[in-house]
């Protein structure tokens, strides 16, 4: 009875074994041969891939290759228009710039992307509530520094659709 017991530990050992050499073809299309597929490899656990919470390379290296803001670097670290269509309108004492969207951007469920969009994010990277970390670049946006410390509202950010 013991042998049983043997050649099935065995058995179950040779199949784990044989599992885990398998090529692990899958039948959905993962196989990475997709144009659609993206593959990264993260050095940890993501802790989130939400803007305005991130802090570790691991998540702005997804956020980077996933998402897309204003503007985007090429292939020489030089800055391009994504979203804007280009160069942003700079009033003549440079205080005011306007951005002109793309039309045919959009969201992953299809939805137009639109300056209320941006309008809304950049409120709330500076909102205290959110707490992050890196709403200190937002401070040369009229009133950002005071709404971060709490000395303000959101909706008094310089900015607007």
């Amino acid at each position: 009875m013991k042998n049983i017991y043997k050649v099935g530990i065995y058995l179950l050992v040779l199949a784990l074994f044989l599992a885990g050499c398998s090529s692990g073809g899958d039948s959905d299309g993962a196989s990475g041969d997709s144009k659609d597929t993206l593959r990264l490899i993260a050095p940890s656990d993501l802790t989130t891939l939400d803007s305005s919470l991130a802090v570790e390379a691991g998540a702005f290296e997804v956020m980077n290759a996933t998402q897309e803001g204003l503007y985007r670097l090429d292939n020489d670290d030089k800055a391009e228009p994504a979203i804007a269509t280009g160069d942003p309108k700079k009033s003549n004492d440079g205080k005011t710039w306007t951005f002109k969207l793309r039309e045919d951007a959009k969201w992953s469920n299809g939805d137009p992307i639109t300056a209320h969009d941006f309008v809304y994010s950049w409120r709330r990277v500076v909102d205290p509530k959110t707490a992050s970390e890196y709403a200190y670049i937002m401070y040369d946006i009229k009133n950002a520094e005071a709404i971060n410390k709490s000395e303000k509202k959101p909706e008094e950010l310089g900015v607007k659709a």
